[in-house]
């Protein structure tokens, strides 16, 4: 079920439970945009929580799943129109593996794989909000009285 406030882990002995209100008031605080945590799996490789203000990240794939990447770069704000400005921000991603099998194992056949990936094999779930374009702290205020 839902969780109010922080609430201490009985099963595991070790860990504590929270809620996306802890989220937002922890980013409010610390005055950031995101939080990214690991040691949860997922089957894809990621998942988001809060209104994507935390993102899970697992990258061990021989669990069976997928592992996913955090990918950080510096691009440039775009205007309403789409082109870029001379304004920096912080831009996310999410870069997916796959497993490796015996069919998918070894340089030569990653490299292959490599090349011939679709570069429009993104999805919005896949994707994080550019950090600069985060709900404003208003809206986070507003969302958390639902």
């Amino acid at each position: 079920g839902d969780v109010d406030g922080f609430e201490y882990n009985e099963a595991r002995q070790s860990s504590v439970w929270f809620g996306p209100q802890e989220v937002y008031a922890t980013c409010e605080k610390l005055g950031i945009k995101l939080i990214v945590r690991a040691h949860q799996a997922f089957n894809r490789g990621f998942g988001f929580f809060a209104g994507k203000r935390m993102v899970t990240l697992f990258g061990a794939t021989d669990y069976g799943s997928f592992a996913g990447i955090l990918h950080l770069q510096l691009g440039n704000v775009q205007d309403k129109k789409g082109n870029p400005t001379e304004k920096k921000e912080i831009q996310a991603g999410i870069i997916i593996f796959r497993p490796v099998t015996k069919e998918t194992k070894g340089k030569k056949k990653f490299i292959e794989e490599y090349e011939n990936f679709p570069e429009a094999e993104e999805d919005e779930e896949t994707q994080l909000e550019i950090l600069g374009k985060m709900p404003t702290e208003e809206e986070i205020r507003e969302s958390m009285q639902d």
